[in-house]
């Protein structure tokens, strides 16, 4: 499935500023969701996730189903999910988003 920049522009356009929520719209369901929609990739869920503590997140993407067919890009690529950590002496993946690559390109989360 191809998607043109412009669709991809008006469909980040309609996702900013969307309400977080634990039990709808979080950072895992938001990369689910650009996935299927502009990427045509279905994703499972993430699953384990209590309290949406730092520890739950961390520990949810350690274990995901998938873990171990993800690999880290040397640069970003259109549709790449993207992982990030929270700072610190035992700085573990907690929030994920996906690479758009619209204008400059960026991180959708």
């Amino acid at each position: 499935m191809t998607v043109s920049a412009l669709t991809k522009a008006a469909y980040i356009n309609g996702m900013i500023g969307q309400p977080w929520d634990v039990d709808g719209l979080h950072c895992w369901r938001l990369v689910q969701q650009v996935q299927r929609d502009l990427y045509g990739r279905p994703l499972p869920d993430v699953e384990g996730i209590v309290a949406f503590t730092p520890r739950d997140l961390a520990r949810a993407f350690d274990e995901h189903p998938e873990h171990a067919n993800w690999k880290r890009a040397d640069a970003p690529e259109d549709g790449a999910i993207v992982l990030m950590k929270r700072g610190g002496s035992h700085a573990r993946d907690v929030h994920a988003g996906v690479w758009i690559a619209v204008e400059q390109g960026g991180v959708l989360h």
